[in-house]
């Protein structure tokens, strides 16, 4: 069993270079299980790629390393995502209702146009590269306690074996420029969407929790908070 820290923007490298960041987590989420990392390079023409959590050997706060080269990486599948919007018609038992719009006077009267009600626009992802079925998180994820918003995901901390990579912490970021980190055990979490993670603690308790310090020996620091939650 190895712990491993996926920090959001942390820099993957392979066998030898600087392969580029991590962008994005994919979560099962039956299980909780980090199944795979998206990676993204280039600066202008940006490109996305999806690699099973399986080849991580190592990752820290510090970088994410592979046992895989560069190179390798474009045998694996590509990730996009993007947003479609379509209409959606009432069923067929409920006709369009047919109305009129008054959107002005002039001399000769309001102009009156007729509308129709009943068709609903409804946003879609479509996406290249992951199942439908798995949750996608980014550094943009936010964290619901029982009052509000809390903060933000920066990390996921996973204890990880040869067929797992069970989520066990969440780092919670509060603030822009005087930042904390905390580490909350995954057991506070209650539900878990690409919406965000609501978890059974208040804004105020959160401070209650051990602070996060990346820069410092983060595996000693998750190993004594392991001792305190037995």
């Amino acid at each position: 069993m190895k712990s491993l820290d996926f920090k959001f923007g942390a820099m993957v490298y392979g066998r030898e270079n600087p392969c580029g960041h991590l962008a994005q987590l994919v979560i099962e989420p039956e299980s909780w299980c980090i199944t795979d990392i998206i990676l993204e390079s280039g600066l202008v023409f940006k490109q996305s790629k999806v690699v099973p959590v399986s080849e991580v050997e190592e990752a820290t706060a510090m970088g994410i390393h592979l046992g895989v080269g560069c190179q390798e990486l474009a045998g694996y599948p590509s990730f996009s995502e993007t947003v479609v919007e379509h209409s959606e018609q009432n069923p067929a038992w409920m006709a369009p209702i047919q109305s009129e719009v008054i959107v002005g006077a002039g001399a000769l009267g309001p102009t009156v146009l007729p509308t129709t009600v009943g068709a609903a626009t409804v946003q879609e992802k479509v996406r290249q590269g992951v199942a439908d079925d798995r949750i996608v998180w980014g550094n943009k994820v936010d964290v619901y306690g029982s009052d509000g918003r809390v903060g933000h995901l920066s990390h996921l901390i996973t204890i990880a074996d040869v067929l797992h990579c069970q989520i066990e912490y969440l780092v919670v970021t509060q603030g822009t420029l005087l930042t904390k980190h905390y580490l909350i055990p995954i057991r506070y979490a209650q539900t878990l969407s690409e919406q965000g993670i609501h978890v059974l603690i208040s804004d105020e308790e959160i401070g209650e929790f051990p602070e996060f310090f990346p820069s410092l020996d983060e595996t000693d620091e998750v190993a004594d908070e392991r001792e305190r939650s037995v």
